[in-house]
């Protein structure tokens, strides 16, 4: 789903944002997002960034969220078991020649996160994440104070690499390459802002003091649609340094008036 725009639950309200990196046309971003509601109380949001040195890059990306089943979210093993089923069913187009032996030598391959984030009726409203990561899709929480509560996967407080890990589309290729399944849990106040990036833009607000990641994230959050996303990633790409990469975002809050609305044509705030 690229569903740009904000989208209101009973969890939570939610704004997807995407653009392709410079020079090439948006239908080739590689990046793939999915939003499920699973409950009156659950919102699970998929997020995964195919490699774009690998073939069918973006059908792999497409097939991981697509494919990905709330059942499956009870253990690392029991993911790694769906995520086996989704190699098997993996089926692109190899009808050209060079596609086949591509395929069949390097595969496809991207990055993984998954946040299955539910409303407690215990924990006084608090929203309550499970996660699962497989590479350097991230996720941050800030408190409106403009503090940096939590960031997932826990390697991404280590910085970027160029080498993350991958979901392989054939076994025997991840057989070589063992991947971690990072698995947490983690309550925060339902007046926090979620932040799920992938990796350009996880890298830069990574990078950034915790007020200026989330001042960065609110005027994300004040975006009305993709054309004005990509306007404001083009000039992080141009002023700011952040890599030429496809990048794409997901904003979550319960209180959407603290980060979604426009701002106050009087207000001072400096803008990233």
């Amino acid at each position: 789903m690229n569903a740009a725009g904000e989208k209101s639950r009973s969890v939570a309200t939610y704004k997807t944002f995407e653009a392709a990196k410079s020079g090439v046309e948006e239908y080739r971003n590689e990046d793939s997002i999915q939003i499920k509601t699973i409950a009156s109380n659950a919102l699970m949001i998929a997020m995964s960034d195919g490699a774009s040195t690998g073939v069918f890059s973006k059908e792999w990306s497409d097939h991981i969220t697509g494919g990905i089943d709330s059942a499956w979210l009870q253990s690392p093993a029991t993911l790694e078991r769906g995520l086996q089923f989704l190699r098997e069913s993996f089926q692109p187009d190899v009808s050209r020649p060079t596609a086949l032996r591509k395929f069949l030598m390097e595969g496809s391959y991207a990055t993984l996160l998954i946040a299955l984030i539910q409303r407690s009726r215990w924990w006084f409203g608090r929203l309550v994440l499970t996660l699962f990561g497989i590479g350097d899709v991230s996720l941050f929480i800030f408190t409106p104070e403009g503090e940096l509560e939590y960031v997932f996967p826990p390697t991404v407080r280590d910085g970027f690499g160029n080498t993350p890990e991958m979901i392989r589309s054939s076994e025997r290729l991840q057989n070589d390459s063992p991947y971690t399944i990072h698995h947490e849990l983690h309550r925060t106040r339902p007046e926090n802002l979620i932040v799920i990036a992938s990796d350009a833009l996880a890298e830069h607000i990574n990078g950034l003091p915790p007020a200026a990641g989330l001042r960065l994230a609110r005027q994300i959050g004040r975006c009305t649609d993709d054309a004005e996303f990509r306007l404001l990633v083009q000039k992080l790409r141009e002023t700011r340094g952040m890599k030429n990469d496809d990048v794409t975002v997901c904003l979550i809050t319960a209180q959407p008036d603290d980060y979604f609305r426009p701002a106050s044509p009087h207000s001072t705030r400096p803008e990233v």
